[in-house]
């Protein structure tokens, strides 16, 4: 499989790759590094973007020839995303690795500059994501059975769904709702247990 995602296309598989070597990385470090941002380790947040952002660019990849538009258009999306996700990602670790919060920290004006610039590669990410979608609803190959490629199509709707999540998010100033962030939650993903949480959307 996995060599069928580096054919399928090569930026999104290497940063597919680079994700999860970095996750190794964090991992080792979360296993003698015991700092903690609101009651949870350093490291815990940048492994939660590296699984999710790996899974999600290996899965474009697996469905970038589905799409037969321009080629142009499909690189752009493809190195794109890429860039995107690899900035935002490197943003996230080097916070942790400061030992502070990545989102929401406008403590000082490094970290609220750092917090707006994820916040830009977030909106490049899905605006690029859109024209994926669109793609796929305009120019799908012909060769797909079409409940797959329904599935496909409906599947990306529910990602940018899901995406703009996270404005409501920006708009709150937090993840929690009802309680500040950092109280009881979930194990791992630190879904509040306390009051509600807009992750869980």
């Amino acid at each position: 499989m996995i060599f069928e995602i580096w054919r399928r296309d090569r930026p999104l598989a290497a940063t597919g790759t680079l994700m999860f070597v970095a996750l190794a990385v964090v991992l080792f470090l979360a296993s003698f590094d015991h700092r903690t941002v609101l009651g949870i380790n350093v490291w815990l947040k940048p492994a939660k973007f590296l699984v999710s952002v790996g899974l999600y660019v290996w899965t474009l990849a697996w469905f970038m020839p589905y799409v037969t538009g321009p080629s142009l258009l499909k690189r752009l999306v493809s190195w794109g995303v890429s860039a995107a996700m690899t900035l935002e990602n490197a943003l996230i670790v080097m916070q942790g690795a400061r030992g502070v919060r990545s989102h929401f920290n406008v403590d000082t004006r490094f970290d609220a500059s750092v917090f707006e610039l994820m916040g830009v590669f977030i909106a490049i990410n899905t605006l690029l994501l859109a024209v994926f979608f669109v793609l796929l609803l305009t120019r799908a190959s012909g060769a797909l059975p079409r409940p797959y490629l329904w599935a496909v199509r409906i599947g990306t709707a529910l990602l940018l769904a899901g995406s703009a999540e996270g404005a409501v998010m920006l708009s709150n100033g937090a993840h929690a709702v009802g309680v500040p962030d950092g109280g009881a939650g979930l194990r791992y993903l630190n879904f509040s247990t306390e009051g509600g949480d807009l992750r869980a959307a």
